[in-house]
């Protein structure tokens, strides 16, 4: 009884310190969009992140990413930056998720009106890794138009338990702009749940890895399909 008291406090700090978005829709979007060809080029600029255990997990999530946009006939296209050529200040300016650092939004503009002499394309997508809150009901839990059921262990894996409140879940945030470096939407999708719940121990469990599980696997699809939406919805796409 003690240890579950234990529990209980633990899970109330770690949900207070999560800011909750309780929007319907936590995408924005400009008031005017383009058109596209069929096979447009995307470019995907490098991606940022706030959780310490997602940089292990970069490559696979951009692979699917690339996969998505391939499946919908798009031509996406990974910028990789050079330290030795890039402007000085370029390398942090990308390891800053747009959701807390809007003002930056002019500097990305500004670089990809630079990246354009270099590199052609259609749409960029700046993607990143955020911190959004979950809202919990029961044993599932849901944010940014995705819903995934919480990893238990202990205590014969919490069958009899519910949970209330929000969770820590990690989201892709797409931030678009057209060829012109003009602002599109910032989109998201939720693509993972990162702590298993052990009541045995009274503790939240980091994954060793964040998409290991079959249905890990599964909420990252959906969560970047999600977060891709307004490409398809609010961008013009038509055939050559």
């Amino acid at each position: 009884m003690k240890k579950m008291i234990h529990f209980i406090s633990f899970s109330c700090v770690f949900i207070s310190t999560i800011l909750f978005a309780g929007e319907p829709d936590p995408n924005s979007y400009a008031e005017k969009f383009p058109t596209i060809p069929k096979n447009a080029r995307i470019a995907i600029l490098p991606m940022a992140y706030d959780f310490a255990a997602v940089p292990q997990e970069v490559p696979e999530i951009q692979d699917a990413l690339i996969k998505q946009l391939q499946l919908l006939g798009l031509t996406p296209v990974n910028v990789k930056l050079d330290p030795t050529s890039m402007p000085k200040g370029v390398d942090r300016l990308f390891l800053l998720p747009n959701l807390a650092n809007k003002e930056i939004r002019p500097e990305k503009q500004k670089f990809l009106l630079d990246l354009k002499s270099q590199a052609s394309f259609d749409i960029a997508l700046i993607p990143a890794v955020v911190s959004r809150a979950a809202k919990l009901s029961g044993q599932s839990a849901k944010w940014d138009n995705v819903k995934a059921r919480l990893e238990i262990k202990g205590f014969g894996s919490g069958m009899n338990m519910e949970w209330t409140g929000s969770r820590l879940g990690l989201s892709l945030e797409i931030d678009a702009y057209d060829a012109e470096g003009n602002w599109l939407f910032t989109s998201y999708g939720g693509i993972s749940i990162p702590y298993i719940i052990n009541t045995k121990d009274a503790m939240n469990d980091l994954k060793p890895r964040l998409f290991e599980s079959e249905k890990d696997q599964e909420l990252l699809q959906k969560g970047i399909e999600v977060a891709l939406k307004p490409l398809t919805k609010k961008v013009k796409i038509v055939n050559n």
